[in-house]
């Protein structure tokens, strides 16, 4: 047979019971592989394996520079060897059946690793993704308390808090009135912000924050009770407590499970605003959440839409170079028609808050009592 050496292969015969290589030579025909040598009576020219050719193996080096590495399925502890290049060539030419098979056992191989990596990528998407969400109820309370601070402090260091007047007192009852309806146990800590950015915060552990801003916006306060039920639905939700630990990762996931330091903790993450930027649908069912319980507490729960289409008007200005500022709000909380569509209500129910305190709410801020803020100012963005 045309490249096969006289006598056969030489090569070496691992037994797999006897820790010794047994020197032979390796015959090919059509039956398979006989494997000839001397027995361990100094016997020589004898077959100390004789393999058919179903169930010849070749090994993980066949194709290396070590040569050719040849086991059957009868004797899976047994091995031969060709050492020499040239020869293991020749051998594999001879075997194109086992050669294919390899092959195919290297495709089956690849395809195991392909489909374990596919199952690393979901698992990690269930990671960052669906992780979160069964884990922020198990996080203390006192531990999204302490986050909810934490990113208040760092989302506006130099603002101060507004107190002055019943207004911010007439919001909290409003904001208390909300929470039941919603059937939020836990009290909710309402801040408004002196900053003229048009923006509104749900943080962690019912930490809401609403800028001067926006409620120098609004036309009236059934649209503030828009904007608050909506970070109230937030709350509701748990959404800034998934958001944070979405993006803050596994290591602080543990960090705040342990109840570590939430201040120390955000501080080692940068761009605090990403952690309060929500999905669409989290935005939608904050938007849901927000009218329902406006609707149970017997409040108008038209605002949240004409706030949205108010908005939208002045980002069309803005574009058109009218206005020269597109609130934060509206950056960070993107409405769209079908949102806007599905917030719509008619005002059924009682305002939000009296003539009397909606005026003392405007003047919150010291030093800002006629509720009007420069709309031409350029305030910070939100992220």
């Amino acid at each position: 047979m045309d490249g096969v050496p006289p006598g056969g292969f030489p090569g070496r015969f691992y037994d797999g019971r006897l820790a010794v290589a047994h020197v032979v030579t390796l015959q090919v025909g059509s039956h398979g592989v006989d494997v000839m040598g001397s027995d361990v009576a100094g016997r020589g020219d004898l077959p100390l394996a004789r393999w058919p050719r179903d169930g010849l193996r070749l090994g993980p080096a066949f194709r290396e520079a070590a040569g050719l590495t040849l086991t059957h399925d009868s004797a899976p502890d047994a091995r031969a060897v060709v050492q020499d290049r040239a020869a293991a060539e020749a051998l594999a030419a001879l075997l194109p059946d086992v050669v294919a098979r390899r092959r195919r056992s290297s495709r089956r191989v690849v395809g195991r690793y392909a489909t374990a990596i596919l199952a690393l990528v979901a698992a990690g998407a269930f990671v960052v993704h669906q992780l979160p969400v069964l884990v922020a109820p198990v996080v203390p309370e006192d531990t999204k308390v302490e986050v909810g601070h934490a990113v208040a402090d760092l989302l506006f260091p130099d603002s101060p808090e507004c107190r002055a007047g019943h207004g911010v007192a007439a919001l909290d009852a409003l904001g208390d009135e909300l929470r039941l309806a919603a059937g939020i146990e836990r009290p909710l800590e309402i801040r408004i912000v002196d900053h003229p950015m048009v923006n509104a915060f749900a943080a962690p552990g019912g930490v809401v924050m609403l800028t001067r801003g926006l409620i120098e916006s609004a036309d009236g306060p059934d649209e503030v009770a828009g904007v608050l039920a909506h970070e109230i639905g937030h709350v509701q939700h748990d959404h800034a407590t998934v958001g944070v630990l979405r993006r803050m990762g596994i290591t602080a996931l543990l960090q705040l499970l342990t109840a570590g330091s939430g201040a120390e903790t955000l501080a080692g993450f940068g761009g605090t605003l990403a952690f309060l930027s929500y999905s669409r649908a989290a935005e939608e069912e904050a938007d849901a959440a927000g009218i329902a319980m406006l609707e149970r507490s017997g409040r108008n729960a038209d605002g949240l839409a004409r706030f949205f289409a108010e908005l939208q008007k002045r980002e069309g200005e803005a574009e058109d170079g009218v206005a020269g500022l597109i609130p934060s709000w509206l950056s960070t909380h993107p409405p769209t028609e079908a949102r806007h569509a599905a917030s719509l209500r008619r005002a059924a129910g009682t305002p939000a808050l009296s003539e009397a305190d909606w005026q003392a709410l405007r003047a919150a801020c010291p030093g800002r009592t006629d509720g009007r803020s420069d709309k031409r100012s350029r305030s910070p963005e939100a992220g």
